[in-house]
């Protein structure tokens, strides 16, 4: 059977004119099925309590570093109903996130290339970094793969912000945005207005101010 999402204003006239029009008994041309509202001989829809809804899932891809953040991230998530797609960089990211997460691939700290085709391969669109990564790693120690050499001959400065700038460009170039870290942990995050159990004073809202 075929679904039509009609407005209440659609619906109204639809049953207005269908109660003006002959009933017919089972069996006629226009007999009506079961569940379903006869509007008239050319069209007929389901009879539901609700709409259908469809959602379309979206895959996240998350960078981890080191430390606890990109755990917290994974559970906000988790509460959130979303699956990460967990890029792991093998000198920072904690072994435990194996067990936490469902989808891991680890990456040498220089591996932007390999990084950015397990992202495409997973259908990711959204990325978050969470958890720190020495970054002077990448300007030192770290063997660049072909895609991350590229990328550090064109920085313009050999620093964490220029870093992270491109590495992000480079994943927007291919379809994959990288959004703010805290975007599953707004349970975590003060709210706008007054936290405390007194309005601040006039020396004290200049201080803020400024």
């Amino acid at each position: 059977k075929s679904w039509f999402a009609l407005s209440r204003s659609q619906n109204a006239a639809l049953l207005s004119k269908n109660e003006r029009e002959p009933k017919h008994e089972h069996g006629d041309t226009g007999a009506r099925g079961h569940g379903e509202i006869a509007l008239n001989p050319d069209l007929r829809v389901a009879a539901s309590p609700r709409p259908r809804v469809f959602l379309i899932s979206m895959r996240y891809g998350l960078i981890a570093g080191n430390g606890k953040f990109p755990f917290m991230v994974l559970e906000g998530a988790r509460r959130a109903g979303v699956d990460f797609s967990v890029i792991a960089i093998r000198e920072e990211t904690d072994e435990e996130i194996e067990r936490i997460a469902e989808r891991v691939q680890w990456v040498g700290i220089g591996q932007l290339g390999k990084m950015i085709r397990y992202f495409k391969s997973e259908g990711v669109e959204k990325a978050i970094m969470a958890g720190q990564v020495k970054h002077v790693q990448i300007f030192s120690r770290a063997v660049p793969d072909v895609r991350m050499l590229k990328l550090l001959l064109k920085l313009p400065r050999r620093n964490t912000d220029s870093l992270i700038g491109a590495v992000a460009d480079e994943l927007n170039s291919e379809g994959i945005e990288l959004i703010d870290s805290t975007h599953f942990l707004q349970d975590y995050l003060p709210q706008a207005g007054t936290l405390s159990h007194r309005e601040p004073q006039d020396r004290e809202s200049d201080d803020i101010k400024y």
